[in-house]
């Protein structure tokens, strides 16, 4: 599954306009602050999933694979602005819109 031109434009500014760090978890130092898992589903819910939804499941079925994914790629991207730490992106699962 490739990055379409829409969905890269929903991964490229997600995490800083729908979410918003908030509390230091006690489980990484190194951080200043993290978003929670609740709140990174919801960016990924009203950023991404939309997207994949519009590109993926236009046969009205989830492409659960799809889902799964993008969720996969927006938490990596996550971890990789500093957005959440390396324990959150290796320990939280998928939202169960992903069939998980």
């Amino acid at each position: 599954m490739g990055l379409s031109a829409d969905l890269f434009s929903a991964y490229a500014g997600t995490a800083k306009s729908v979410t918003t760090p908030t509390t230091k978890q006690s489980w990484d130092s190194s951080l200043a602050s993290v978003i929670t898992r609740e709140e990174a589903i919801f960016g990924w819910q009203q950023s991404i999933l939309p997207v994949i939804r519009q590109e993926y499941e236009q046969d009205g079925e989830p492409d659960y694979i799809a889902r799964s994914e993008s969720f996969s790629n927006y938490a990596d991207m996550l971890c990789k602005d500093g957005d959440i730490s390396e324990w959150q992106y290796n320990n939280w699962t998928h939202p169960v819109e992903c069939g998980d």
